[in-house]
């Protein structure tokens, strides 16, 4: 939670669980416990500048992968996804508009494997990886997955998955199969 209040000096002053801010004279006060650390507005200005550029960064490395790739939190709910899995989405006419959405509406072809996969990684914290056929939008498709947990202090809070439709791939070696079974024939 997060209350604002002034302090006896009027000043004012935002409070949570974690620290207490507290503007005075053009600086900033963050108080964690029993720490005091005072900062001016333009030191925060910056922090916020390089944070920012630093997911630009990190948006742009992950937008430059050619894999179609989302992450979902505990909820099965999308809380990032890169270019690929938006131009995916638009590829099999599916939703556009991802984020924050159930995994289970955004992509409604998902085998019910898939869900208790997601548990598992979530549960295990180690990473799965499948394949599976799916009819979408009345086309056929082979897509290869791979779930990657985000580990973090407190245990895996969200799963990575990557996806690359493979169809093309599945159709030249069925078709090399049925040449070589014509060849020994």
């Amino acid at each position: 939670y997060c209350e604002k209040f002034q302090d006896t000096e009027g000043d004012s002053c935002m409070h949570s669980e974690d620290c207490t801010l507290r503007s005075v004279w053009g600086s900033i006060e963050l108080i964690v416990g029993s720490v005091l650390k005072r900062m001016s507005l333009a030191d925060l200005v910056e922090g916020e500048q390089e944070m920012r550029a630093s997911e630009r960064q990190h948006h742009l490395v992950l937008d430059a992968l050619t894999d179609a790739i989302h992450a979902i939190d505990r909820d099965h709910r999308i809380v990032l996804v890169n270019q690929a899995f938006h131009d995916w989405l638009r590829r099999y006419k599916l939703n556009d508009e991802p984020l924050g959405r159930p995994l289970s509406e955004v992509v409604p072809f998902l085998p019910k494997s898939s869900f208790a996969q997601y548990e598992k990684v979530f549960t295990s914290g180690q990473g799965v990886e499948c394949e599976f056929e799916a009819s979408v939008q009345g086309m056929s498709i082979v897509v290869e997955v791979r779930k990657i947990p985000i580990i973090e202090a407190n245990g895996v809070n969200r799963v990575a998955t990557v996806l690359r439709d493979v169809t093309d791939r599945r159709r030249v070696e069925e078709s090399l199969r049925q040449s070589e079974d014509r060849i020994r024939r």
